[in-house]
C-alpha cells in the first residue's frame, strides 16, 4: 500500500508539473501570433481547459489513479499552476501592450510579476488585466510627449496625491510677458522721439568692428553698419534727419521697377539720397533702404533714450525705470534669461532687440514647460 501510495502521488505530481509546462509554453508561443486580445483570451482559455483535462485523459488511458487523495498536494499543485498561468498571461498580454523594444520587455516582465501575484490567489487573468491598464496609460503619457522623468512625476503623483499644477510657471510666463510688454513701451516713445522733426543721428559717434577680407579683426569709425553688419549703410561722419528718410522709402515704395528704370542717377539719388539712388537695381536699392532704415532706427532709438535720460526727460525715466523694474521683478521671481538693463549703463543699438529676444525665447520655454506640467496633471490625476 505505501509503494501503491508512493507511485501514485509521484505520477501525480510528474503528469500536473508536465501539463502546466505544456500550458506555459503554448501560451508563450502566442506572442508570435498576430492575435487581437479578444483572440488572445480564447486560445488562452482553450489552453487552460486542455491543460486540465490531459492529467484525466492519462489516468483513464493507462488505467492509473492519478486523482490525488492528498488534499495539501493539490492545493500546493493548483496554487502553482494558478502562479504559472497567471505569470504566463500577464507576461503576454504585458509584451502585446508595451510600445517598442523596452516598452515589450518591461511590459513582458511587469505583467509576468503581477501575473503571478493574481495567479496565485486563483485569479489568473488579474494580472492581465492590471498591466494592460498600465500599458495603455503610459502609452497615452508618451504620445502626450511626456519624458521619463516626467511619467515618474506623474506616478509619485498618483501615489502621494500630489497636486501638478502650473500655476508657478503661468506666473513667470507673464512676468516674461510683462518685460517684453515695458520694452515695447521704451521702443515706441523712442521711435516716436525719432520721427520728430529736427531728429538726426549722427554716424561719427559709431564704433563698428568686424573683419576685413582676409579674416583680420578691423574697426571703422563714423559708419554705421546694417542689422547683420555685413556692410555700411550710412557715409562717413553723415549726420541723417530720419523725418528725410522715412519720406524717402515710402517714396521707393510707390514707385514701380519700370519707374526706376526710366530715372536716371542722378534723379534717383537727388529722389533717394546717394547710397541708395547709387544701387545697380530697383531690387538693391529696395533692400538697401529698409536695411538702412531698421539701422538707423536701431541706434536712433538708443541715442533717444540717452538723450532722454541724460536731459531727465520726465517720459524716458518713466518707460525706462518700469522696463528696469519689471525685468528685477522677473529675476528675484527665478525667471532666468532675460536681458539686464543695468540702471547705469547707457542703451546702444543692440539693448532693446537682445530684451525683445530673450523675454521671448524664455516666455516660448516657459509656456513648454506649462504645457508639460499641464499634461502631467492631467495623467496623475487620471488614475
Amino acid at each position: 500500500n505505501c509503494l501503491k501510495m508512493f507511485f501514485s502521488v509521484y505520477i501525480d505530481l510528474f503528469i500536473k508539473l508536465m501539463t502546466i509546462k505544456i500550458a506555459l509554453v503554448l501560451i508563450d508561443r502566442l506572442t508570435d501570433l498576430d492575435l487581437e486580445g479578444i483572440e488572445y483570451f480564447f486560445v488562452i482559455i482553450g489552453i487552460l481547459i486542455f491543460a486540465k483535462l490531459i492529467p484525466s485523459m492519462i489516468s483513464k488511458i493507462f488505467g492509473l489513479d492519478i486523482n490525488g487523495s492528498f488534499k495539501d498536494i493539490g492545493n500546493m499543485i493548483k496554487s502553482g499552476a494558478g502562479l504559472a498561468a497567471g505569470a504566463a498571461i500577464g507576461g503576454v498580454v504585458g509584451a502585446k501592450t508595451g510600445e517598442g523594444f523596452t516598452g515589450k520587455t518591461i511590459g513582458a516582465l511587469g505583467g509576468a510579476l503581477t501575473g503571478a501575484g493574481s495567479g496565485s490567489k486563483g485569479k489568473v487573468f488579474g494580472g492581465a488585466k492590471t498591466i494592460s491598464a498600465w500599458n495603455k496609460k503610459v502609452n497615452q503619457e508618451k504620445a502626450d510627449g511626456l519624458t521619463f522623468m516626467d511619467r515618474m512625476a506623474v506616478a509619485a503623483a498618483s501615489l502621494t496625491g500630489m497636486t501638478l499644477a502650473g500655476t508657478r510657471v503661468e506666473e513667470k510666463m507673464k512676468l516674461a510677458a510683462d518685460t517684453n510688454s515695458k520694452r515695447k513701451a521704451v521702443d515706441d516713445w523712442a521711435g516716436d522721439e525719432l520721427r520728430k522733426k529736427g531728429a538726426t543721428i549722427k554716424s561719427q559717434n559709431v564704433e563698428w568692428k568686424t573683419k576685413d577680407s582676409n579674416g583680420n579683426d578691423v574697426t571703422y569709425h563714423g559708419y554705421i553698419p546694417s542689422k547683420d553688419k555685413s556692410k555700411a549703410v550710412t557715409k562717413f561722419n553723415e549726420t541723417i534727419d530720419m523725418k528725410t528718410e522715412y519720406a524717402r522709402q515710402q517714396s521707393l515704395n510707390n514707385i514701380t521697377m519700370e519707374q526706376w528704370n526710366g530715372m536716371s542717377q542722378t534723379d534717383r539719388m537727388r529722389e533717394f539720397g546717394d547710397l541708395v539712388g547709387s544701387q545697380n537695381s530697383y531690387t538693391e536699392a529696395t533692400v538697401f533702404m529698409n536695411d538702412r532704415i531698421a539701422a538707423l532706427e536701431d541706434y536712433g532709438k538708443a541715442e533717444r533714450i540717452n538723450i532722454g535720460l541724460a536731459s531727465n526727460d520726465a517720459e524716458a525715466i518713466k518707460v525706462v525705470g518700469e522696463l528696469r523694474d519689471s525685468i528685477t521683478e522677473a529675476h528675484n521671481a527665478g525667471v532666468k534669461g532675460i536681458a539686464q538693463v543695468p540702471a547705469d549703463a547707457k542703451f546702444n543699438n543692440t539693448t532693446l532687440k537682445g530684451v525683445k529676444d530673450q523675454s521671448n525665447e524664455t516666455y516660448n520655454k516657459l509656456a513648454e514647460e506649462n504645457a508639460t506640467a499641464l499634461k502631467r496633471s492631467k495623467h496623475a490625476n487620471n488614475k
